[in-house]
C-alpha cells in the first residue's frame, strides 16, 4: 500500500518522540530510589530461589531414597492452579505467573533429574 506525501506528513507529525535522556536531577534521583527498591527486591527473589532449590535437593533425595518418580503430575496441577489464584489476588497475570513457575519448576526437575542420573553412576 501507498502513502502519499500529505500522509506521510500527517503520520510524522502524529508522532511523539520520548526523550532519550531525563532532562532534571530530580527524575534521576527518582528513578535511582526506584531502581535500588527493584535491585533490593531482585536480591530477595535470587535468595528464596536458593533457598528454594536447596529445599528441591533434599526433595530429590528423599525421593531417591524410596523409589519415588521425580514428576508428581497431580501435584505440579495443584500447585499451579493454587500459584495462579495466588497471582491473581496479588494483582499479577495469569500468563506471566504460569511463565514463571513453569521456568522455576522446569529447573527444580532437572535438579532432581541430575540427582537420580549421579546416583545411577558406578562408584569407583
Amino acid at each position: 500500500q501507498q502513502v502519499t506525501p500529505d500522509q506521510l506528513n500527517e503520520i510524522l507529525n502524529a508522532l511523539s518522540f520520548r526523550k532519550a535522556v531525563p532532562s532534571t536531577t530530580e527524575f534521576m534521583d527518582i528513578l535511582d530510589s526506584l531502581r535500588e527498591q527493584i535491585d533490593a527486591i531482585d536480591q530477595q527473589l535470587l535468595e528464596l530461589l536458593a533457598q528454594r532449590m536447596d529445599i528441591v535437593e533434599r526433595m530429590g533425595q528423599y525421593k531417591l531414597k524410596n523409589n519415588v518418580a521425580i514428576m508428581q503430575l497431580r501435584r505440579w496441577e495443584e500447585m499451579l492452579m493454587s500459584r495462579v489464584e495466588i497471582g491473581h489476588s496479588l494483582g499479577l497475570d495469569e500468563r506471566y505467573v504460569k511463565s514463571l513457575l513453569r521456568l522455576v519448576h522446569k529447573e527444580s526437575i532437572q535438579k532432581q533429574a541430575e540427582i537420580l542420573s549421579s546416583s545411577k553412576k558406578p562408584k569407583d
